[in-house]
């Protein structure tokens, strides 16, 4: 018979994830009546390193519990779930990423205008510029375009293409 300590220490856990486990049914100690202590049996261990590597696969407690219960069908099925989770999940990062770097990069054009006192146009996509403009170190041999543009434009500006999901507001569009 193991202990919540015993048990905590043989998976890697603190005694107050077991206790909290008991305390929800997970485990069904037997509590001993002279001394109120709570023990556990080899079964429970078992039981619980399986939760454990059950939750490392990114289960929630009941699915993995449902899994510990299931059969081998549907333990596959689970799984499968898990699988298809993580791909949209994957994928979702993977146009965040991509987002952060199209910005990263319009950011450090913005920045080497900035730095470089003159008005410049990167050019993207047709909606993607980055117009700059510099008062410190204005080159002479464009100072004609500099003072014309500053008249329009004495300011920094972005114009980044945004996905149409994100333009959504409420069920209307920035556009519309």
């Amino acid at each position: 018979m193991l202990t919540v300590k015993k048990l905590a220490d043989l998976l890697g856990l603190s005694p107050e994830v077991i206790r909290h486990y008991t305390h929800i049914g997970i485990l069904k100690p037997v509590v001993n009546s002279g001394n109120n202590y709570k023990y556990y049996d080899e079964q429970d261990l078992l039981y619980l390193a399986n939760i454990r590597v059950n939750r490392s696969l990114g289960l929630s407690l009941p699915q993995a519990q449902d899994f510990q219960s299931s059969s081998v069908k549907k333990q596959r099925n689970l799984l499968a779930e898990r699988s298809q989770q993580l791909s949209a999940e994957i994928e979702k990062l993977r146009k965040l990423q991509k987002r952060l770097t199209e910005v990263e990069t319009f950011l450090a054009q913005a920045e080497m205008c900035t730095m470089e006192g003159v008005v410049k146009d990167v050019r993207r996509d047709p909606i993607h510029s980055v117009y700059t403009f510099g008062l410190k170190k204005p080159h002479t041999d464009r100072l004609a375009i500099v003072q014309q543009w500053s008249k329009l434009f004495p300011f920094v500006h972005f114009s980044i293409k945004l996905p149409k999901e994100e333009l959504n507001l409420k069920g209307r569009t920035l556009l519309s």
